[in-house]
């Protein structure tokens, strides 16, 4: 992992595209309790329903539908890239990892070996 400019959001902030995406303000974020209060682009959080709920320390039952819904949901703009720890070539953030370490332990799951590349 190297310091370099990553996006707001806790899934794709890392990728050098999200970025641009960032400064160009083609986004908006929100800080979602589900996540700890980390934000995510409007794409990731649309599209969180499809993603695997053990990737992120979820138990493997953990309803989408249901979790999201029960959210409150604190919506940003005009947010800026802001220098974090990054992967240059997963585009991994640390903070994500940490946050699905944290999730898992609180949630007492534990992560399929698939998934350990990323954490």
């Amino acid at each position: 992992m190297v310091s370099r400019l990553v996006g707001p959001c806790l899934d794709c902030g890392g990728n050098p595209k999200e970025v641009e995406e960032c400064l160009c303000g083609e986004h908006t974020y929100g800080a979602v309790d589900l996540f700890g209060g980390e934000l995510l682009c409007d794409f990731c959080d649309a599209d969180m329903p499809s993603t695997d709920p053990l990737f992120w320390g979820f138990p493997e039952r953990f309803d989408w539908d249901v979790g999201l819904r029960q959210e409150r949901y604190e919506r940003h703009e005009g947010l800026k890239p802001k220098e974090e720890f990054a992967c240059s070539h997963c585009h991994n953030t640390l903070r994500k990892q940490r946050f699905i370490i944290k999730n898992a332990q609180r949630s007492h799951v534990e992560l399929p070996k698939k998934y350990w590349p990323f954490v």
